[in-house]
């Protein structure tokens, strides 16, 4: 364990990327457990290997704890962060790149040795993603542009509702984050946007405002006249066919965005199931009309007949003219059992055969997972390439989707107990102030060129899900420490 002090913010870009790398190296600092860093050099910093501190905490040093740090540098590693890695203004790709060389120079040179992480309780990664989760409420009213995140975020609140970590009045603040995101009824040429629809009914049934449904058949319907269809007949990843290069909003910030245009018209993407599938299960769901489910269900059945390897049950990350591209990425796997998953959530009482489908692709999946889940209870980036370092992000909504099913009667206990018992102890380890270390940098599909998904960067990200995976593992474990919290 090493001392790490500092007066900057911890949660700002600088020492989050310092933190994030400090995990995954797997050098322990104090104040993990608090998750709060000393702002002063304790009297006892001469008995730790190693120290990490601010240039101003050194500057401020008095003439005897100038004698003491010389002494102590002269023999241990002593890392100051510097002004200019400090500045607010320095980009997050730059100072991620930056601390990373500087900080595995750190552990070279210093010859600390890995160690592992005590797992966090419950309450204290539920308390950082409250934080997050304060700064998501204050962005919803401005935000015009749906992303992934709000559902993510209004999934992880409502994953908390009826337990003992929310807080009062939780549910009208969800509820109320609702009905601000759903009076944006923009309708847009990117995937990523429509995935945050697929909660209208959810607000709908929550509030009694009838408007985000609405919106949502005529959003799915204008998805169906309008996007680009690939070969075997889907919805393009984005994009209009009657507009392919968005010349309609040549006066936003849209134009220019290749997402908006039907550029990629031809590919089939594991994250389209992620994105649409919800969306459109919600809209068969509201309207009893199954040509949107069909829609979700030809996704799916393309997903399991192209993308899926039959040698070990795992999925490629996209396809193209039927051709699989890119390789079994971790979080590109897990963008297609997000997508099963919420259709069942938006549409839980869809027909019996179409329910049966879905939940023997999970299921697939799943037993495929178990088989390569790494010894510390993560999966890889690369889901089955050794080689390839654990992620941290895949393995938070594995821990998610497989637990919530079970919790639901989908699927047996006993075949993924173990499973999910070695994943919520390996995520336990890796949250900081609602930060998620070890996050794979997004991407899209590369062709034949598995070089690129394992050179892709890792960082410290928000993670939402962590309370679903938290409080649904917690359910389905029912260990003891878990039934005090849950």
């Amino acid at each position: 364990m090493i001392t790490f002090v500092t007066r900057h913010d911890n949660e700002s870009v600088c020492i989050r990327t310092i933190v994030n790398q400090l995990i995954e190296q797997g050098i322990r600092f104090r104040g993990w457990e608090e998750q709060e860093l000393p702002r002063e050099i304790p009297p006892d910093f001469e008995s730790y290997p190693a120290l990490i501190a601010d240039e101003e905490i050194l500057r401020d040093a008095d003439e005897g704890m100038r004698r003491r740090l010389e002494a102590y540098a002269s023999r241990n590693y002593v890392y100051i962060i510097g002004r200019d890695a400090a500045d607010p203004a320095l980009p997050l790709r730059a100072a991620e790149d930056f601390f990373a060389v500087e900080l595995n120079v750190f552990q070279a040179a210093s010859g600390l040795k890995r160690e592992e992480f005590p797992a966090l309780p419950d309450r204290v990664i539920i308390d950082g993603f409250f934080r997050r989760a304060e700064e998501y409420f204050a962005t919803v009213p401005e935000r015009r542009f749906f992303n992934e995140y709000h559902l993510h975020f209004l999934i992880g609140c409502m994953a908390l509702e009826g337990t003992p970590f929310a807080p009062p009045g939780w549910t009208e603040r969800i509820n109320a984050a609702m009905e601000s995101m759903f009076r944006h009824e923009d309708i847009q040429g990117d995937h990523d946007q429509v995935a945050a629809w697929m909660l209208a009914r959810a607000c709908f049934r929550r509030t009694g405002n009838r408007r985000p449904v609405e919106f949502l058949v005529r959003l799915c319907d204008e998805l169906v006249r309008r996007r680009p269809r690939t070969a075997e007949g889907l919805p393009g990843p984005g994009g209009f066919a009657d507009d392919p290069l968005l010349f309609s909003m040549a006066g936003t910030e849209l134009f220019g965005r290749n997402a908006f245009t039907t550029a990629r018209r031809d590919l089939v993407l594991n994250e389209q199931l992620h994105y649409l599938g919800g969306t459109f299960a919600a809209a068969a769901a509201v309207t009893s009309d199954m040509k949107y489910l069909n829609e979700a269900c030809a996704l799916l059945d393309h997903i399991e007949r192209v993308h899926r390897d039959p040698a070990d049950g795992l999925l490629f990350h996209a396809s193209r003219r039927g051709e699989t591209i890119g390789v079994k990425w971790g979080r590109g796997n897990t963008h297609a059992l997000l997508g099963a998953f919420y259709m069942l959530r938006t549409f839980p009482e869809m027909p019996a055969g179409e329910k049966e489908k879905v939940v023997a692709f999970l299921d697939r999946s799943g037993r495929a997972l178990r088989r390569v889940q790494s010894e510390s209870g993560f999966w890889r980036n690369i889901l089955n390439d050794p080689a390839a370092p654990d992620e941290t992000s895949c393995t938070v909504i594995i821990t998610a989707v497989y637990a919530w099913c079970v919790n639901n009667g989908l699927f047996d206990r006993d075949f993924y107990l173990p499973m999910i018992r070695r994943a919520r102890n390996a995520i336990k380890r890796k949250f900081w102030r609602g930060y998620g270390s070890g996050n794979c940098r997004g991407t899209l599909p590369a062709y034949r060129n598995p070089a690129y998904y394992i050179t892709r960067g890792q960082h410290i990200y928000v993670m939402p899900l962590i309370t679903l995976a938290l409080v649904e593992s917690a359910k389905m474990l029912g260990e003891a420490e878990v039934k005090e919290n849950v």
